[in-house]
C-alpha cells in the first residue's frame, strides 16, 4: 500500500522525520505534564480547566501532535489549568490575584454561565502572552505551518 496515498497540497511537504518527536505517548504525557521552566518566548500554551490529563482524548492527541511537531525546534508546550495544588495551575504562572489583570469572578472562581470554561481561558490568554510570550491556542486547533516562521 501507498504511504502517501495522496499528494500534498501545493507549497507543503512531509516534515522530516528527524525533527519530529515520536516517542510513545506515555514519554510526550510526562513531558506535557512537568514542562521545563519557562526561559524564553518558545511557550505553546493552552487551558484546560481540569487539567490534561482530564482532557478528551481527541484533545490530548492534538497537544501532542502540536509537541511532536514543535518540541525540537526548542518549543514547550504548557496546558494550565484551575486545579487546586497543581503546578500547572495559572497561579504558577501568573498573580491571579491582581484586578488588573484578573476580574474578581476568576479571582473567586465564579464564573458562571454556559461558556465559563471558555471565558476563563480567554482571560488567561492575554495575560500569559503578555508576560511570557509565545503561541496560545485552543486544544482542539491542529497547527499546520511553522512557527518560527511565523
Amino acid at each position: 500500500m501507498d504511504p502517501q496515498p495522496y499528494l500534498p497540497p501545493a507549497g507543503l511537504h512531509d516534515i522530516p522525520v528527524d525533527q519530529l518527536d515520536l516517542r510513545p505517548d506515555s514519554e510526550i504525557d510526562h513531558d506535557i505534564l512537568h514542562p521545563k521552566p519557562v526561559t524564553d518566548e518558545k511557550n505553546i500554551w493552552f487551558f484546560w480547566h481540569t487539567g490534561y490529563k482530564h482532557m478528551h482524548p481527541y484533545t490530548k492527541r492534538n497537544v501532542r501532535g502540536w509537541h511532536r511537531r514543535f518540541s525540537r525546534q526548542g518549543w514547550t508546550v504548557r496546558v494550565l489549568d484551575r486545579q487546586p495544588d497543581s503546578p500547572l495551575n495559572v497561579s504558577q504562572y501568573l498573580d491571579v490575584t491582581d484586578p488588573a489583570l484578573f476580574p474578581t469572578a476568576f479571582t473567586d472562581n465564579t464564573l458562571c454561565g454556559s461558556y465559563a470554561l471558555q471565558h476563563t481561558s480567554d482571560l488567561v490568554r492575554f495575560p500569559l502572552l503578555l508576560k511570557y510570550g509565545g503561541v496560545y491556542s485552543d486544544v482542539g486547533m491542529i497547527q499546520i505551518g511553522d512557527l518560527d516562521r511565523l
